[in-house]
């Protein structure tokens, strides 16, 4: 193992995943809510290794090395960049559910060998659970935390996926949660879209894919 390096055999961000951390801990610190802030901190603390490695996906979006934080910096932008839009969305608890939403997936996904894998867990409890008892694990350690903002980072967990249909356990059910679950599918469709063109070097479309049901035009890309 100590001659060679995974990357060269699996695909990876081509960000730094010690630089896409601090970048994520300067937005955590940046949280003014001190419950959200300490949770964040608490998550990123104890799963910055893992956060590191982790994908965001086996093979829809950001499904590589890295990708998971990718994703959630990408989500972190695009929050901030909507409440400036609008104001009445409260922008600590959307942060917190961008950072948080997928954070089952450091359970969910195996990505140490040369192709990504669904752990046992994965298949049996899935991100969405996974999610939840970890941040219900790590709320529990900041004494005095309090419920109804804790009842409210689960809702954004549990309804990031929008519909039953697509693996949400409930509707989304405040504005925030509506802006998570429609900021989270932009980013994912967007990034697979442009791998899609990527794929496909000086081709007007790409391959028509399953997921998107389409074939994707690259125009200007």
């Amino acid at each position: 193992e100590e001659e060679y390096q995974l990357a060269d055999f699996v695909a990876a961000s081509p960000r730094d995943p010690g630089g896409m951390i601090e970048e994520l801990r300067a937005i955590a610190s940046g949280v003014s809510d001190v419950w959200l802030r300490r949770l964040l901190g608490l998550v990123l603390d104890s799963c910055a290794s893992e956060l590191q490695r982790a994908p965001a996906a086996a093979r829809i979006h950001h499904p590589y090395l890295g990708g998971l934080l990718e994703h959630i910096l990408s989500l972190c932008g695009a929050a901030a960049k909507l409440c400036e839009h609008y104001p009445r969305l409260n922008r600590d608890l959307l942060l917190a559910g961008c950072v948080l939403h997928d954070i089952g997936k450091l359970r969910e996904l195996d990505a140490s060998g040369v192709a990504i894998h669904y752990t046992v867990s994965g298949r049996l409890v899935g991100h969405v659970a996974e999610g939840l008892l970890l941040v219900d694990r790590l709320a529990d350690a900041i004494e005095g935390f309090p419920a109804e903002t804790l009842m409210l980072v689960r809702h954004l967990i549990v309804s990031h996926h929008g519909e039953p249909e697509f693996g949400a356990l409930r509707q989304p059910a405040t504005p925030e949660a509506l802006a998570l679950h429609y900021l989270d599918n932009l980013d994912a469709k967007l990034d697979h879209a442009w791998r899609l063109i990527d794929a496909a070097p000086g081709e007007q479309f790409s391959a028509w894919d399953p997921a998107l049901k389409r074939e994707i035009y690259r125009g200007g890309a």
